[in-house]
C-alpha cells in the first residue's frame, strides 16, 4: 500500500499536469486570436491601399475576404483541447 507521502507526490504531479495543460490551452487560444486579429488588420490595410488601384481592386478585396471566410468555415475543427480553431 502506498504511503501518504507517495500519494501526496502523485497528487502534486497530477495538479501540475492539469495546470500545464490549462496554461497551454489559454496560450493557444490567445495566439489564435492574435493571428485572426492580424489577418483582419491586413485585410483592412489591403482595402485602403487598393482604393486607388482602379475598379477591379474592390472586387479583388471582396474575393479575398470571401476566400478567407470560406477557409474559416472549413477550418472549424475542434482541437483536442475543446476549442475551435
Amino acid at each position: 500500500m502506498p504511503t501518504v507521502k507517495e500519494l501526496e507526490k502523485e497528487i502534486e504531479k497530477e495538479k501540475a499536469k492539469i495546470e500545464r495543460r490549462e496554461r497551454k490551452e489559454t496560450l493557444e487560444k490567445e495566439l489564435f486570436n492574435l493571428r485572426h486579429k492580424r489577418k483582419l488588420e491586413l485585410l483592412k490595410r489591403l482595402k485602403e491601399t487598393t482604393i486607388h488601384m482602379g475598379k477591379n481592386a474592390g472586387a479583388m478585396v471582396k474575393k479575398a475576404e470571401k476566400r478567407s471566410k470560406k477557409k474559416r468555415k472549413r477550418k472549424k475543427n475542434i482541437s483536442p483541447f475543446g476549442f475551435e480553431y
